[in-house]
């Protein structure tokens, strides 16, 4: 299964340390992570989604 993630660069430090455990997580469920988009802030995300 390939799967996106779309995450905030908005509180970096917070947000990067989300997006390597999200990674992580995939991998391990045996997802391939397709592609990361970052996006300025939260309300950037549904955006990205789209």
């Amino acid at each position: 299964m390939k799967i996106g993630i779309v995450v905030s660069e908005y509180n970096y430090d917070i947000t990067m340390n989300m997006l390597l455990r999200a990674e992580e997580e995939a991998k391990f469920l045996g997802a391939e992570v397709h592609r990361v988009l970052k996006v300025p802030g939260t309300f950037d995300i549904p955006l990205g989604v789209k």
